[in-house]
């Protein structure tokens, strides 16, 4: 079962789905005010296992496209079709309510299989750098 969250429900859609997130070991560290309210034109969805939450993905509407993210299954969960389901329902329900077409994402090597299944392929890389901490300086 899925639960579309509408725009006066976001901030409990971002809550849920952050729930899943940390509950599925992903890193929602550095998120700022400014960034959860721009979810505010989102289509999230949270995707339910009987009457718990398992998996959840939002398509955010960001400069003529939709950005898809906030994907994430808990681990005891996966590998049974959620988190392409959620992907699909959350795109499909953007599309309906904006019209976009054009969207795109950003993915870990773990969760590229599942964009794969959906459509997507790879068309760059993108680096990452952060400080090292003192100790390791």
């Amino acid at each position: 079962m899925f639960v579309a969250i509408g725009v006066g429900d976001t901030f409990a859609a971002i809550r849920l789905a952050l729930d899943v997130i940390s509950r599925a070991h992903c890193s929602v560290e550095g998120r700022t005010a400014a960034q959860l309210h721009a979810w505010l034109n989102a289509y999230t969805y949270v995707g339910y296992e009987g009457d718990r939450a398992v998996t959840a993905a939002a398509a955010i509407v960001n400069e003529g496209c939709l950005f898809l993210a906030l994907v994430a299954t808990r681990p005891e969960a996966r590998g049974k079709g959620y988190a392409e389901a959620v992907v699909r329902q959350a795109l499909q329900a953007g599309h309906e309510a904006t019209g976009l077409a054009r969207t795109i994402l950003h993915a870990t090597d773990a969760g590229f299989p599942v964009y794969k299944r959906v459509g997507y392929y790879k068309t760059g890389s993108i680096l990452a750098y952060k400080l090292a901490s003192p100790a390791n300086s």
